[in-house]
C-alpha cells in the first residue's frame, strides 16, 4: 500500500474519532460541523496525492504501529459516509424529492440502513485487524516482534537489494563488453 493511502486512512481514522465525539453531542451545530469536516476530508483526498508525505503521520506509523493500524482500519468510514451523503443528495435532486415526498423518505431509509451496515462492517474490520496485530504481528508499518514493536525493516530489504545488485552487475558486465 502506498504511503498516500496509509496516510489518508490514518487521517480518516483520526477524523472518525472526532466524528464520534461530535455525534454524541446530538446538536444540529455539531452535526453540521461533522458534515462539513467530512466533505472537507473527502475534497482534500485529491490534493493530498500531490503533497509531500506528512512526516508526523510517518512518525506515528513507526513509533505507534498498533495505534496507526487501528486508526487506518476505521479510516475508510468517513470517506464512505461522505460518499453516501453525496450520492443521497444527488439522488434526491434527480428525483426532485420534496420534504414531504415518499421518495425522500425512501432515500433517508436507505441511508440509515447503509449507516448501520457501515458500523457493523467497521466493527468486523476492527476485530480482524486486532487479530492480525495480536496474533500474526502484522501492522500498517510492517511486521511486529513479540513485544509489539516494529522489527528491523531490513528483513524485507535483501530481496530489493539483491535485485538492485543483479541489475548493477548486468550494467557493469555490459560496460566491460563495450569497452573491449
Amino acid at each position: 500500500m502506498s504511503i498516500y493511502w496509509k496516510q489518508s486512512l490514518i487521517i480518516g481514522g483520526i477524523y472518525w474519532i472526532i466524528s464520534l465525539f461530535l455525534g454524541w453531542n446530538n446538536s444540529m451545530a455539531a452535526l453540521l460541523i461533522d458534515f462539513g469536516l467530512s466533505l472537507f476530508l473527502l475534497i482534500m483526498l485529491l490534493p493530498m496525492n500531490k503533497m509531500v508525505p506528512i512526516k508526523r503521520l510517518d512518525s506515528l506509523m513507526n513509533n505507534h504501529p498498533m495505534a496507526a493500524t487501528w486508526l487506518a482500519s476505521v479510516g475508510w468510514v468517513p470517506y464512505f459516509s461522505a460518499m453516501v451523503a453525496v450520492i443521497a443528495s444527488i439522488a434526491a435532486l434527480i428525483w426532485k424529492a420534496d420534504v414531504n415526498s415518499e421518495v425522500l423518505e425512501n432515500i433517508i431509509s436507505v441511508v440509515v440502513v447503509v449507516g448501520f451496515g457501515k458500523n457493523l462492517v467497521a466493527a468486523v474490520v476492527v476485530f480482524a485487524v486486532t487479530i492480525a496485530l495480536l496474533v500474526y504481528g502484522k501492522s500498517i508499518a510492517g511486521q511486529l516482534d513479540d513485544n509489539y514493536n516494529l522489527t528491523v525493516q531490513s528483513e524485507s530489504m535483501p530481496k530489493k537489494a539483491k535485485a538492485k545488485t543483479k541489475i548493477s552487475k548486468k550494467k557493469t558486465t555490459s560496460g566491460k563488453k563495450n569497452a573491449k
